[in-house]
């Protein structure tokens, strides 16, 4: 009896004791299961928050980001209005960060929320990694994502880019979780996947081109009509926000109006964009995509069939549109890049996994050498991520500074600021180059406008509403000193006729005496010629 009891006593005591081995050792594996499944998450998001952070502030903004500053300042009912006419494909980003910017100040704090996005944009690469092919990829793609320079550079910036593809990420996680079950397992996924798609278009239109490359995806795994079915009334939201979105900015054809055809430059920038700046980067990056997509094994996998249509439909379609409308801009195809990364990782994976089994099958059997075929996935994983940060170590530091941008604004308002005296007058030419007074106001506070007739609040734009010509040249003649900003050289478009005519009345009148040259703004100095009245 006392035997009996000790025996009980001692179960109780140790419970672990009388499980089978196979089910702790199991309990073990998906212990250590859900710690990777972690870290495939956390590590991407914490490498992409310290690349993101550090050099955040490059000590100047470019006009993008000036125009994102000057709309978010003001109040809601004075945003809407200028939304109402101008800028309406912006509408959600410009009210985030008005809201966003009640918290803080300056373009730095204007910068977090985007580095933010980008690190969820990590993260994400790295859990679709995982589901599609296994954590190592996930891991490996998580990590290439952060190390691609176009990462940083558009996570440093005061612009929609990085929530872009946080939210592009985050529907395309939504669509496998949908499509893995059936019924009404699946209803919230799929609405929480339209939910996705709406607001991915409502942060940039041409976005819609995302939940559309997820039809391919489905097409390719031969899912069967209701699945169709489902994608279909789930992306209903997104195409009535594009419709919405591309009615309301019928007449502001100047959205786009700038961007140049198609032409070498376009498959150049989006070379740049996906696989990296310089050519030996460029180089390896390419070779591992063509690892993880060539081979027959691959070109059947899930990772293929969800990264190879987000990788080249975009490009492929805003080309094409392109002959008709040149709409082409490397930042509106950014979610390819977390596409390469996902094949650039399984490309990774097939290195390793290769030279595991060769080493694996080496005649002397050795320990030592199966120990090493072990862990030769994770070195050359470990390898592949460091050639790819290293490689685009250079870029990543010039990024930093206010040159890795098309102008300094900042530099322009400093020249500006040294030299002006009381009284000195300034042009804009064409007028958007205002946008440096507006978010540097006191480096221009000797200077006065000749050429504003209303301010950019009360004309509801970015730039403000001009005056007529007669009155421009009114007020340049009671002006003996006359700063002119513009683009480099003072370039002046055919179809800017008015800041030609400006220019026109300058040269005339005005002697240049002084040109600067901070980086991609043009400033002149123009002095009255003697003997002018």
């Amino acid at each position: 009896m006392s035997s009996m009891v000790s025996d009980a006593t001692s179960r109780a005591a140790s419970p672990r004791r009388s499980l089978p081995d196979e089910v702790v050792d199991g309990a073990r594996a998906r212990g250590a299961g859900a710690s990777w499944r972690q870290l495939v998450l956390l590590l991407p998001v914490g490498a992409m928050l310290v690349v993101g952070l550090v050099g955040l502030d490059r000590r100047s903004m470019w006009r993008d980001e000036a125009a994102s500053l000057v709309a978010a300042d003001r109040s809601l009912a004075e945003l809407w209005a200028m939304l109402a006419q101008l800028e309406t494909v912006h509408a959600l980003y410009y009210t985030f960060l008005h809201a966003w910017m009640q918290l803080g100040s300056g373009v730095v704090w204007a910068r977090v929320p985007s580095v933010l996005a980008m690190a969820v944009a990590a993260g994400l690469v790295g859990v679709l990694g995982a589901r599609l092919a296994s954590v190592r990829v996930g891991l490996v793609a998580g990590l290439l994502f952060v190390a691609n320079p176009s990462t940083s550079f558009y996570a440093q910036e005061a612009r929609s880019t990085a929530m872009i593809v946080a939210v592009a990420l985050l529907a395309t996680w939504l669509l496998l979780r949908a499509e893995a079950r059936a019924g009404r397992r699946a209803a919230g996924w799929w609405v929480g996947y339209a939910v996705a798609g709406a607001v991915l278009v409502a942060l940039n239109l041409l976005a819609v081109l995302v939940p559309l490359t997820h039809l391919l995806t489905l097409l390719w795994w031969r899912r069967p009509r209701s699945a169709l079915l489902s994608w279909g009334l789930a992306v209903l939201p997104a195409l009535a926000v594009a419709g919405t979105l591309a009615l309301m900015t019928r007449s502001q054809p100047f959205q786009v109006g700038w961007i140049p055809a198609p032409g070498p430059a376009t498959v150049r920038d989006f070379v740049h964009l996906v696989l990296g700046p310089t050519v030996p980067l460029m180089a390896l990056v390419a070779v591992l995509v063509l690892l993880g997509v060539l081979p027959v094994a691959a070109a059947r996998s899930r990772l293929t069939a969800v990264a190879l249509p987000l990788l080249v439909a975009p490009f492929v379609a805003l080309v094409a549109a392109s002959f008709v409308q040149p709409i082409f801009v490397a930042r509106y195809v950014f979610p390819s890049v977390p596409a390469a990364a996902l094949l650039a990782a399984a490309g990774v994976d097939r290195v390793g996994t290769w030279l595991a089994g060769r080493l694996a099958a080496r005649p002397d059997g050795r320990a030592s050498g199966r120990r090493l075929a072990t862990g030769a996935p994770a070195l050359v994983a470990a390898l592949a991520v460091a050639l790819v940060a290293l490689g685009g170590l250079g870029t990543q530091r010039a990024e930093r500074t206010p040159s890795s941008r098309p102008d300094d604004l900042a530099g322009a308002a400093a020249v500006v600021a040294a030299g002006a005296r009381s009284g000195d007058a300034v042009l804009f030419l064409p007028d958007n180059r205002r946008l440096v007074a507006l978010v540097y106001p006191a480096s221009f506070a000797r200077t006065h406008d000749v050429a504003l007739s209303e301010g950019p609040v009360q004309a509801h734009n970015l730039t403000g509403r001009p005056l007529p010509l007669a009155s421009v040249e009114a007020n340049l003649a009671g002006s003996p000193r006359v700063w002119v900003v513009g683009r480099p050289g003072l370039a002046v478009l055919p179809s800017e006729t008015v800041a030609r005519s400006e220019l026109a009345v300058l040269d005339h009148d005005f002697v240049p005496v002084e040109t600067p040259d901070p980086h991609g703004v043009g400033i002149t100095l123009y002095v009255r010629r003697s003997g002018t009245p």
